[in-house]
């Protein structure tokens, strides 16, 4: 049984997701009325150390999604979020990692159509 007076449960369902430049983060909201926010931390290495400044800086996030757009390209990152209310922080979440990288496309399309250009007349 939750205490009103206690920290929060730590956040469950952590998951990443990889883009161009980026990490899209996201997890399970806690249930808690006095849920304060979330702090998210990163690291190239686990376990991913919860001490210092978060990844999300100062301020609080909102809602049970962040996206790291500080990631770069071809390195693996590692995370983990941590919920707060007026009583305290939660434990540390599960683990997710992802590698950001560029798209990898098919070949580039040099004309769409339209009559062909002729060069040198």
């Amino acid at each position: 049984v939750a205490s009103a007076d206690a920290p929060p449960v730590a956040p469950t369902g952590l998951a990443a997701k990889a883009a161009n430049g980026a990490v899209a983060l996201s997890w399970t909201a806690n249930s808690e009325a006095d849920l304060a926010g979330y702090r998210v931390y990163r690291a190239t290495s686990t376990p991913v150390p919860t001490t210092g400044t978060p990844l999300s800086g100062a301020s609080l996030v909102p809602s049970p999604a962040y996206t790291d757009t500080t990631a770069v390209n071809g390195t693996t990152y590692f995370y983990t979020v941590k919920a707060v209310n007026a009583n305290g922080t939660s434990g540390a979440s599960n683990e997710a990692s992802a590698t950001p990288s560029a798209p990898t496309g098919g070949p580039v399309k040099i004309n769409s159509g339209g009559p062909a250009a002729s060069l040198g007349e």
